[in-house]
Order: C-alpha cells, then structure tokens, then sequence
C-alpha cells in the first residue's frame, strides 16, 4: 500500500501511476521469483525446515490478511482499521 501511495503521489491518479504500479508489481514478482529458483537450484531448500512449520503458516495467513486489508483500502479509499469505527468508515459507509 505504501508504495502505491508514493506512486500516486508523484506520478497522480492517471495511467502512467496505474503503468508504474503494474511493472513495479511484475518486478517483485520476477526477483521473487529468480530468489525461490535459485534456492531450489543450490538446493538450499532445506533452509525451510529451520523453520516451525506455525510460524511459517502465520506469516502466509499475515500475507493474506495484509492483500484483504490493503484491497479494502485501495477500493473504498478509506483507512482500514481493525476496531468497530475503522469497519464503519471503511466498508460499510461505501456499500
């Protein structure tokens, strides 16, 4: 969410914000991408099993629950809170 804030603050709400945020969105997947293969490559898989497979689980459902509340915000531009008035302002206010 931040960075499509920065975005829109210097290039504005037209197509060249929407353009940057999609190749910047494509960039982080492409280096997230090149980064997995290249673990799988040298074979440094492993590395997961350093891991608790709880705390793997809470930072894939912190992902999750950060796309649902960044999609709230960016649909509804309103902040998002997780108490009763950020509910309020920001979903039910814009049905």
């Amino acid at each position: 969410l931040e960075l499509a804030r920065i975005v829109i603050d210097e290039k504005g709400n037209g197509s060249e914000a929407s353009s940057t945020l999609f190749f910047l969105f494509g960039l982080s997947s492409i280096i997230v991408g090149l980064v997995f293969y290249l673990l799988g490559r040298l074979e440094l898989g492993r590395i997961v099993y350093f891991f608790p497979s709880h705390v793997l689980v809470g930072c894939i459902g912190g992902i999750g629950a950060f796309i649902v509340v960044t999609s709230l915000e960016v649909t509804t531009n309103a902040s998002f809170s997780f108490t009763a008035l950020g509910f309020n302002e920001c979903i039910v206010q814009n049905i």
